[in-house]
């Protein structure tokens, strides 16, 4: 978890909450906080997490391909007791 700024002694309690996502070219930027972390699961979209914050590194000059985005996203799956909860049972989660 160090990728996302992270110290091990956090890393143990926050992997049950958190994710940590991004890359060259993909991930979380400014402005993007309360979105969805969306992947593609047997031909459907699931959503794995809520932007909760991230990290960006600017592009070098005249080489945009340098740019890194990395997002800390709240794990949805960790909230799907409190999710079915206050949805009365109309949203379901694994």
């Amino acid at each position: 978890m160090s990728y996302c700024n992270i110290t091990s002694s956090e890393a143990k309690d926050l992997i049950k909450t958190r994710i940590c996502a991004g890359g060259k070219m993909q991930g979380t930027t400014e402005g993007d906080s309360g979105g969805p972390l969306l992947l593609v699961r047997n031909n459907r979209w699931i959503q794995f997490g809520i932007t909760s914050y991230g990290f960006y590194t600017p592009a070098e000059k005249d080489n945009v391909t340098t740019i890194f985005d990395r997002g800390v996203y709240t794990r949805v799956s960790a909230y799907c007791k409190w999710i079915e909860t206050n949805t009365l049972g109309e949203v379901k989660c694994q």
